[in-house]
């Protein structure tokens, strides 16, 4: 996570509204298993955590910048 600044804060995963429309999980308002709303199964762009460019798998993160950064 070489992009990542110390002063930010990762959680995995992704927010409510950035799930599907047609998602369980975001339809009933809460966690009822697994999705694959935050999996990209096979990816050729650049990792937003690491910048590698290396091809695969990609997950969904939430980076949380403090106020006033």
């Amino acid at each position: 996570m070489s992009l990542i600044e110390d002063s930010e804060h990762l959680a995995m995963g992704m927010a409510w509204e950035e799930h599907a429309e047609d998602c369980q999980n975001r339809i009933e308002g809460e966690w009822r298993g697994e999705c694959d709303c935050d999996r990209d199964t096979f990816s050729t762009s650049q990792c937003k955590g690491c910048g590698s460019y290396l091809h695969g798998e990609r997950y969904a993160m939430t980076l949380f910048t403090p106020v006033g950064a």
